[in-house]
């Protein structure tokens, strides 16, 4: 007998192969949480319309991505054509208005969420105690360790962002951050046809109240 024939596989190729199951797995894993975000939102789109849609289709959004890499908090900024905050979901939860605006204007002037913004990119803190970009804001109701802000874009416009925390460090891992970075792309063209379905809409009524 060929003795090459049983000769175990170098390490090499059993590490690329391993890295290569690992890949399918992320992209496996990103494809099911598509379809799962896809099907939940175009279902909130059919039972509600205007604001209240995208205001369903944010906490849907937020809990299923909270979901998918076992975030513990959620915030989701929506942006409109001029590139201002047009609805959005705090973690925090129900906030008066104008603290509101300080929150979100504060988080897109100095933290993850502006750097994100700034770059176009996924940001992956794995120790907020060792970056910079972190900021904690007055009378934050939730510890965050680990965070992974991730843009929602639509070609270079950006349309919103989706930033997940978590109170120990390192949970948010590079491939997380991948599985995300794919889910993205769905929810970017869900929010744009919502945001071009509310358009519409808010014209036609502006239409017949002439």
């Amino acid at each position: 007998m060929n003795a090459s024939a049983n000769r175990e596989p170098p390490a090499t190729e059993i590490t690329a192969l391993q890295s290569q199951i690992e890949q399918l797995q992320v992209y496996r894993r990103a494809m099911e949480a598509q379809d799962e975000l896809i099907r939940a939102l175009i279902s909130m789109s059919q039972v509600a319309t205007g604001r209240l849609m995208i205001k369903s289709m944010l906490r849907q959004a937020a809990k299923m991505t909270g979901q998918i890499t076992a975030a513990q908090e959620c915030s989701l900024f929506l942006f409109d054509e001029s590139g201002k905050v047009s609805e959005s979901l705090l973690a925090r939860g129900p906030t008066m208005q104008e603290d509101k605006e300080i929150l979100i204007g504060e988080v897109l002037d100095k933290g993850l969420a502006g750097w994100v913004v700034r770059h176009r990119h996924v940001g992956l803190i794995a120790d907020t105690q060792k970056d910079d970009r972190w900021i904690n804001l007055l009378n934050q109701p939730y510890q965050v360790r680990s965070a992974l802000c991730v843009p929602l874009l639509r070609g270079k416009a950006l349309l919103g962002l989706i930033t997940l925390t978590h109170c120990e460090p390192n949970h948010f891992t590079p491939e997380i951050a991948r599985v995300m970075e794919l889910c993205s792309m769905p929810l970017a063209l869900v929010f744009d046809n919502a945001r071009f379905m509310g358009a519409t809409m808010s014209s036609s009524t502006n239409r017949q109240t002439l």
